[in-house]
């Protein structure tokens, strides 16, 4: 029975049986075909197990590969004391199989368990930290672009969520600083304009002074030159009336000349007072007051034409008594 075990239970490498009498060993039995390998158990150790009446593993290296041995005592239900042990030898294939199969498992489930660790880190990444990234550079490069009204969405309250607090923060600071640029260069484009037209008034004003001006010494000119020879027509007329024993004829005609040349007198002296300039109005004025307000007036002109103006004053200039509006024609001129 033992040898068709054998034969049909492909893990039996050996199966021994002793029996003790007085704790000495005799070999009783070997069952021919009963063994597949060749071993001696030792002595010692089948009489250590038959003494304590305890069976004991042990481990093997046979000719056919790693084998496991068991010493199992047969005690006697009357005395206990043991009677036989039995030893019997098994392959350890198994074991090895199951370990490979193990380790092949072990294998497999490290190497899908870090499949499955990769994509939750890449779908985290995606959700946690590429979709706010994204989101973020895409609002940044808009806003580059000139679109200050662009925003970062805050969804979350984590660390992109602050982020995306503290750009929204400055990008709200610098679209109200670009606004108020906007509204200063207005209000200055203004001033700039009012200022222009003022001084293209003023302008005008001063050509228009200078032709009556030239108008004015035109008219002198012509009323001295137009008048000297008419007080001399005007004399030899009046000397000839005085002669008297003129035909009433030719003292008709002396008396006409006597009277245009008069009346051309009267002309030219209208003239002259139509043509001479208004009074002077003199006041004190303070001379760098006066100055810096000229300069104010032509400043938009001079930046436009590239000319930068320098003026050192005295602070210690006292003031002076002229007329305030021919002062400032004479500068403008000047300038």
């Amino acid at each position: 029975a033992l040898k068709d075990q054998i034969q049909t239970d492909v893990r039996l490498a050996r199966i021994d049986i002793f029996t003790v009498v007085n704790y000495d060993i005799d070999y009783i039995e070997y069952i021919a075909g009963a063994s597949r390998v060749r071993y001696e158990w030792p002595e010692s150790l089948v009489s250590s197990v038959a003494a304590a009446r305890k069976p004991q593993y042990i481990r093997l290296q046979t000719d056919d590969g790693p084998a496991v041995g068991l010493l199992y005592p047969v005690t006697s239900e009357k005395t206990r004391a043991t009677q036989f042990v039995v030893g019997v030898i098994t392959f350890s294939r198994a074991n090895a199989e199951i370990l490979s199969r193990a380790q092949r498992l072990l294998v497999i489930s490290t190497i899908g368990l870090l499949i499955i660790i990769l994509l939750v880190l890449a779908v985290s990444y995606r959700w946690l930290i590429g979709r706010p990234l994204s989101i973020i550079v895409r609002t940044i490069d808009e806003f580059q672009t000139g679109q200050y009204v662009k925003r970062i969405p805050i969804a979350r309250r984590d660390e992109w969520g602050h982020l995306a607090e503290h750009f929204n923060s400055m990008a709200q600071e610098i679209e109200q600083v670009l606004a108020r640029n906007q509204e200063l260069t207005r209000s200055l484009e203004g001033r700039v304009q009012e200022a222009t037209r003022k001084v293209v008034e003023l302008q005008r004003q001063v050509n228009q002074l200078q032709q009556l001006t030239a108008l004015g010494y035109l008219t002198a000119t012509l009323a001295h030159d137009l008048g000297t020879p008419l007080h001399s027509i005007a004399g030899l007329a009046k000397l000839l009336q005085e002669r008297g024993d003129r035909p009433p004829d030719e003292a008709r005609k002396l008396e006409l000349i006597v009277q245009q040349t008069q009346r051309l007198n009267a002309v030219i002296q209208n003239v002259r007072r139509a043509t001479r300039p208004p009074e002077p109005h003199f006041e004190a004025v303070s001379i760098a007051e006066l100055l810096n307000e000229t300069l104010s007036l032509v400043d938009p002109l001079m930046q436009k034409a590239g000319i930068e103006l320098q003026v050192h004053l005295d602070e210690q200039i006292p003031q002076i008594i002229a007329d305030r509006s021919r002062v400032q024609t004479a500068l403008l001129n000047l300038i």
